[in-house]
């Protein structure tokens, strides 16, 4: 047996031929099966439409006869002389009740006459243990109306028995069983249709009865069937008849006859009811429908089973076999020659080629070959030597990169086996690579690697240990590729020395701010608190000294002494507020979504405007959802600043709002002084008024803080004003911020 690398070109080639004739063979049987199979396939759908609509025929035509016999019961029930004979009282005179049997008698025969397979007709009374009072009978195509001393009682009949169905008014199919007269069996197996008969107050009076000749209702609905067609009508209880084209009249079989053998066709459940299923067997297609007749109760099931003569489906399939297979046999030829003068084609140019590539590897020299000749073979030549060309520059690139790379690099084996080192690796470890070449990787860092399947890594903290003994702290990345069915894992290996260094100074320095910061607001505390004590000394002591005083001060000294109060409160709240200003964005405080509403009520609460101003809300604002930290510090200050710089004694202010998607627009709008184009940024820095401090006492500060939550929020203020009448304020709070900027005021 050749190995796969001792074949040459020449025996692929003949293979190849070889392989091409097989496949020509192979597609023109396949071909050849395609069609016999498309033959049979049609012929199979005609057939399997021929035995579906043979079986809805006869299903339908054997539910007619079922669905006539129960109309003919139901109009005798409802004849003028039923009626008659049921209100008629039973002890009335006999010729009276005779005159009523007779014309019933004679309407009974006049319709057995018609019904060819009709028995007998019968009127039986539900009194006198179901008594007869008219019956008419068949025997050939005699008709006779029984006489009244012949008429039986019929109590013990199963067909009577079920009187709790003919109570409730039910018409009923009996089961087939041969007729009896006096107990005795005197006629084939029969069909008894039952259908009651009330009396005007609506109470059981008798029954109509008509039997029908089971086998003779069959026959009279066969139907005509076209060659190798075979049907079958089977019940519940293995009763069978088969109509077959060109054999015998047939013959209706019960399981109690002593010749009872089932056809093929019982091989089939003949107790299920539904529709189908298609059946093969012994080379016969076998279809099955049941008979549904009418609504009527029934206490037994048929079913249809048609049958078609399977081998037939194949008759016109065949004979296309013999002109198919020499069509076959031809095209092997063909494609046997061709095969042979395209492989001589095809190896000469391959022989010359491998010849020029086996001199290159010989020699050494730079593989070359002569420019293409146009066809797919100088195209090879040409893609091979570009291919080459190509993986000379990437494996140049890589060791360049290998080389120069400021990292170290480590080639592994899937098993973990160092293959090889760049200078930086040899650099780090302090080992040459020839030395590490073939061991563990272990041997440089605690690296473990899975040998099916080696693990993948990113920003993977080690400790290594060098030559020397020192250890050095790593960040590896891992990664792994495979080429060729060859994997191999690279490693990258970064000192973080340094890193780790300017992690612990800056950790230090967090340190040292958090400290600070401690440090800043426990001055800010006490600082504000040990301010304060003076100040309301002074206030308090100026107070009193105006009430000591009263008699002796002078207006200028007591409007001095009020202005010196209100130095005094001007440095609480100025206090208060650069207190407040610190804390903005270093002290969480939660917030809560709050409606527009519930902001407009809490804000006015807050402010409490003078007399003589209006603060409007508008729909805009009231129907917005917010949060209320910190917009209600917010805008409070805005609020306050537009009522407290207002220049006349009445005003208005409007509050306003859009949603923008992204961020809310507040908008505070007053109809006051308004501010000029080179104030619009200096109103939001730190201790900044429009006015004088003895206009107006103000810490300057309120502004501000709205510029400082706004700036922690990644929000922006606008202000729309002149030195006109009117100051309008925007202010752009993004959602984001919103949620995120949650600060004490």
């Amino acid at each position: 047996m050749l190995s796969r690398a001792g074949i040459t070109l020449r025996t692929k080639l003949t293979l190849l031929a070889v392989a091409s004739v097989a496949v020509t063979v192979l597609a023109t049987f396949s071909l050849s099966a395609l069609h016999y199979w498309n033959a049979r396939d049609r012929e199979y759908t005609v057939a399997v439409d021929r035995i579906e609509q043979a079986a809805a025929v006869y299903a339908d035509r054997i539910e007619d006869a079922f669905r006539l016999i129960e109309l003919d019961a139901r109009v005798l029930a409802e004849l003028p002389t039923v009626t008659d004979l049921a209100m008629a009282d039973p002890g009335a005179a006999r010729s009276q009740l005779s005159d009523l049997r007779s014309r019933l008698g004679a309407v009974f025969a006049g319709l057995i006459t018609v019904r060819p397979a009709y028995t007998q007709i019968r009127l039986i009374r539900a009194a006198d243990n179901w008594r007869e009072i008219v019956r008419v009978n068949r025997s050939g195509d005699d008709v006779e109306v029984v006489a009244w001393d012949a008429l039986q009682i019929k109590g013990a009949e199963p067909y009577l028995a079920a009187s709790d169905r003919l109570g409730a008014g039910q018409s009923y199919f009996s089961r087939i069983t041969p007729n009896r007269e006096n107990g005795e069996v005197t006629g084939p197996p029969t069909l008894r249709f039952v259908r009651p008969v009330l009396d005007p107050e609506g109470a059981l009076f008798g029954v109509v009865v008509i039997n029908a000749d089971y086998e003779n209702t069959l026959l009279l609905a066969q139907p005509r069937l076209a060659p190798s067609d075979r049907v079958t009508v089977v019940n519940d209880t293995g009763d069978y008849m088969v109509f077959d084209n060109g054999e015998a009249p047939p013959v209706m079989r019960f399981r109690a006859d002593p010749d009872w053998a089932p056809p093929l066709g019982l091989v089939v459940n003949s107790g299920q009811a539904d529709e189908g299923p298609l059946t093969v067997l012994n080379d016969r297609l076998l279809y099955r429908l049941p008979i549904r007749p009418g609504a009527a109760h029934q206490p037994f099931d048929h079913q249809v089973i048609t049958e078609y003569a399977f081998g037939s489906i194949l008759s016109q399939a065949r004979q296309t076999l013999p002109a198919e297979a020499l069509l076959g046999t031809c095209l092997v030829l063909l494609a046997g020659a061709v095969a042979t003068v395209m492989g001589g084609q095809i190896v000469h140019p391959l022989i010359r080629l491998n010849a020029r590539i086996q001199a290159a590897r010989d020699t050494g020299a730079p593989i070359t070959f002569p420019p293409g000749e146009g066809d797919e073979i100088g195209h090879l030549a040409d893609s091979f030597t570009a291919l080459t060309n190509d993986l000379v520059r990437e494996n140049t690139r890589f060791h360049a990169i290998m080389e120069g790379a400021a990292d170290a690099i480590l080639t592994l084996s899937p098993d973990g086996l160092i293959e090889g080192l760049n200078p930086a690796a040899e650099a780090l470890f302090g080992w040459p690579a020839e030395q590490v070449t073939g061991r563990p990787v272990q041997t440089l860092m605690p690296l473990e690697l899975s040998v099916e399947r080696p693990a993948v890594h990113r920003g993977l903290a080690l400790t290594a240990r060098r030559r020397d003994g020192t250890e050095v702290p790593l960040e590896i990345t891992v990664s792994a590729s495979e080429y060729a069915g060859v994997r191999q894992v690279i490693v990258v290996a970064r000192d973080v020395t340094e890193r780790h260094r300017a992690d612990r100074a800056v950790a230090d320095l967090v340190a040292k701010l958090e400290r600070s910061n401690a440090e800043l607001d426990k001055f800010a505390y006490v600082a504000s608190h040990d301010l304060k004590a003076p100040l309301r000394v002074i206030d308090n002591a100026s107070r009193w000294l105006e009430e000591d005083l009263a008699e002796v001060l002078t207006e200028d000294t007591r409007e001095s002494l009020g202005m010196l109060r209100g130095r005094v409160a001007r440095m609480h709240r100025l206090l208060d507020d650069l207190l407040r200003h610190a804390r903005i964005g270093r002290h969480e405080q939660p917030s809560r979504e709050v409606t527009g509403e519930e902001m407009a009520r809490d804000l006015a609460a807050l402010l409490d405007p003078p007399d003589g101003f209006d603060l409007i809300f508008e729909d805009s604002f009231l129907g917005m959802t917010m949060l209320n930290t910190p917009l209600q510090t917010i805008l409070v200050n805005l609020l306050s600043n537009a009522i407290s710089h207002h220049d006349r004694p009445r005003g208005t202010v409007r509050v306003s709002a859009r949603d923008l998607g992204d961020e809310q627009v507040f908008t505070v709008a007053d109809d006051g002084p308004g501010i000029a184009p080179e104030y619009h940024r200096k109103v939001f820095e730190m201790f900044q008024t429009l006015k004088s401090r003895d206009e107006h006492e103000s810490s300057g500060m309120g502004l501000a803080i709205v510029a400082k939550y706004l700036t922690l929020a990644g929000g922006r203020a606008e202000i729309g004003s002149d030195t006109g009448r009117g100051t309008e304020v925007r202010i752009y709070w993004p959602k984001s911020g919103a949620g995120a900027t949650q600060v004490a005021a």
